[in-house]
């Protein structure tokens, strides 16, 4: 499981292993409680899937799969986190030959599926970390 999961309120109807963002928080709060539960949503859903079940698309004509999926989430926070919120100039983790070729995971395997998530995992451990110090320091972004 990733990050920290918000703890639920009195009223909140669990989904899952997730448990709904109050509806009354700070923007702190709310941007956590919005990441862990779309986090975990992609863990759950991808959870005891087999490479080739990751990469089935979800339709013929779309390169979508949830492999491709945790690969977008993984460059997704990489993004915001390290370039926007810390300023730093990181290259894409999975370099790509044009639009929508980063969801194009159909020969996948157990390294590419093993990658992908250590990928995303390092990500938003940097990401939480990054949240964290500015919790504590003040300092938020570069």
């Amino acid at each position: 499981m990733m990050g920290k999961m918000p703890t639920s309120t009195p009223g909140q109807r669990r989904v899952g292993p997730r448990v709904p963002r109050s509806p009354q928080a700070d923007e702190r709060t709310t941007l956590a409680a919005f990441l862990a539960w779309h986090r975990l949503t992609l863990e759950v859903k991808c959870g005891g899937l087999s490479p080739q079940e990751l990469a089935r698309r979800s339709v013929d004509r779309s390169a979508l799969s949830l492999l491709g999926l945790i690969r977008h989430h993984a460059e997704g926070e990489r993004f915001w986190f390290r370039l926007v919120m810390a300023g730093e100039n990181p290259a894409p983790l999975f370099p790509v030959s044009g639009p929508g070729a980063a969801f194009d995971v159909i020969d996948a395997d157990l390294d590419m599926v093993t990658d992908a998530r250590q990928a995303w995992r390092a990500e938003v451990t940097f990401a939480d970390r990054l949240v964290f110090r500015c919790r504590r320091s003040g300092r938020c972004w570069s």
